[in-house]
């Protein structure tokens, strides 16, 4: 069993002010969803022993001030990590929740406090952070740790779980529809008197989008008190392609040249073959030899009746894959002479 707490708290504060101090919690806002519901918790369900569960709350800042998250949880078995720590106004990131079954027996709940705040103003969730942790079945490691993958790269990991008891154990593969990013494959590793072992092998998706992924696949077992076992994973699939900045912001005036560097990035050496988007003053020069990482210098120079603010969007095309192309963002602002 798995699911999601809702248990809100009380809000004040419209969405485009900056936040008030109350005793209700608007910090809750910042983590409504995309059908507008507000979780303050998740319910890990009934868990084996051994398991690192992960879990994943978007949060996004409504207001128009920057907001640094903190927590604190009244008990140290679970953990979290707020990414990044300050958001800034519309900015989106996510608050990692960790819960380590190795810390407790039985069921198990505990209190997160996530605290938003800025230069004036603080404000307090409290997330209700639960699971049940059975002894007759363990699982090692406690969470499958892919690392960074190159997107497109196959990858798998392994993890041995264990059953201790009475009945003839079993389980089947993959709970359906669950949105993994991972084949599975079980092998009985053996099986006795009272016991029964199992290799998992969790295959990620050679199509899984780029991006980072934690949580925790659903397997199907034979139990029927408890059908489900969770299996915590983490990877980060990494881009073919990757730019920084995304975008580059340059203030200028008429016949005054500026520059800025922009770094493309990929898992092997490659070539840009061209920049599309030039011109009006924008020029790109970029390397001639094939470097995992290229770094393109953009030159601005506004000419002559250029005025105010201009957006070019840059798209680079490289030899990778056939042709493989990422954009980038020029923000100038024409000063008057």
């Amino acid at each position: 069993m798995r699911g999601v707490v809702l248990t809100v708290i009380g809000l004040a504060c419209s969405a485009s002010s900056a936040p008030a101090q109350d005793s209700y919690g608007w910090a809750a806002k910042v983590f409504r969803t995309s059908d507008d519901r507000i979780p303050t918790g998740h319910d890990f369900g009934t868990v084996p022993k051994g398991a690192v569960l992960q879990h994943r709350f978007p949060i996004t800042n409504i207001y128009a001030v920057p907001l640094q998250i903190s927590w604190r949880v009244s008990c140290g078995c679970v953990s979290a990590v707020a990414t990044p720590q300050v958001l800034e106004p519309r900015q989106s990131g996510y608050l990692d929740i960790s819960m380590d079954t190795m810390r407790f027996n039985g069921p198990k709940s505990v209190d997160l406090y996530v605290t938003v705040a800025n230069q004036q103003y603080s404000s307090t969730a409290v997330f209700k952070i639960t699971g049940n942790c059975r002894l007759d079945v363990t699982m090692e490691p406690g969470t499958v740790a892919f690392g960074v993958v190159p997107q497109g790269h196959s990858a798998s990991r392994e993890v041995l779980v264990r059953y201790a008891g009475g009945m003839n154990w079993q389980m089947t593969g993959a709970a359906p529809g669950d949105p993994a990013p991972f084949d599975v494959k079980l092998q009985e590793a053996y099986r006795q008197a009272g016991q029964v072992g199992y290799r998992v092998q969790l295959a990620l998706k050679p199509d899984a989008a780029p991006g980072t992924y934690k949580g925790d696949m659903q397997l199907v077992s034979n139990d029927p008190q408890s059908r489900l076992v969770p299996i915590p994973y983490e990877v980060t699939v990494q881009p073919s392609l990757a730019v920084m900045p995304e975008t580059s912001k340059i203030g200028s005036k008429i016949g005054e040249t500026q520059m800025r560097k922009v770094l493309v990035k990929a898992s092997k050496p490659f070539k840009i073959l061209s920049v599309e988007g030039q011109g009006d003053g924008l020029i790109v020069e970029v390397p001639s030899v094939a470097l995992p990482v290229q770094t393109l210098t953009i030159k601005f120079t506004p000419a002559n009746g250029q005025t105010g603010p201009i957006e070019k969007l840059l798209t680079i095309k490289t030899d990778l894959d056939g042709g493989s192309t990422i954009t980038t963002k020029v923000e100038a602002t024409i000063q008057p002479q």
